[in-house]
């Protein structure tokens, strides 16, 4: 069995890795810049969005993000897509997981309105059909076979706003 959940954890980041292959910070707010704006300015968090990575989100450090959850929430269009597959795949992984980041994952899905706007954006025009696909086996990936892992009323939330948005 734990072969399987391995090879399903494989199968999932590869799909979220090509899903998202090239997306790019594309001028968007850092992770860093996010924070900073969370702690209402923050010299520290300023200096490192000057060499925050903005080319490739597989290279984003992961302890940069598990630190920085609250950040995700002053995140603009560019800067969630771009950070968005760092955060799934880092959920699927055991070794990677937090709860606090995912919390603050779900809840920016789950805050989408009835009219699918995350912010000033709809969700079709942030993410591609190839990557809102993604975005939905990951939700289902993380209720089906991660239930004591998340919270299962927010995955459940998340993925019936996904779907219904996608």
């Amino acid at each position: 069995m734990r072969f399987q959940m391995q090879t399903l954890r494989k199968w999932l980041a590869d799909y979220i890795e090509h899903a998202f292959r090239g997306v790019t910070l594309n001028g968007g707010t850092s992770i860093y810049r996010a924070e900073s704006i969370d702690d209402y300015g923050n010299p520290a968090e300023d200096e490192l969005d000057k060499t925050a990575e903005r080319i490739d989100w597989r290279r984003v450090a992961k302890a940069d993000l598990l630190k920085r959850n609250w950040a995700l929430h002053h995140l603009d269009t560019d800067g969630f897509r771009f950070y968005t597959p760092a955060i799934m795949t880092m959920m699927i992984d055991d070794e990677n997981r937090s709860s606090m980041l995912m919390d603050t994952f779900l809840f920016r899905l789950s805050r989408m309105k009835g009219d699918c706007m995350i912010g000033d954006d709809r969700f079709r025009d942030i993410f591609n059909a190839s990557q809102r696909a993604a975005i939905v086996r990951f939700l289902k990936f993380a209720l089906h076979n991660e239930p004591q892992g998340f919270n299962d009323v927010d995955v459940r939330d998340a993925l019936t706003k996904v779907k219904r948005c996608a």
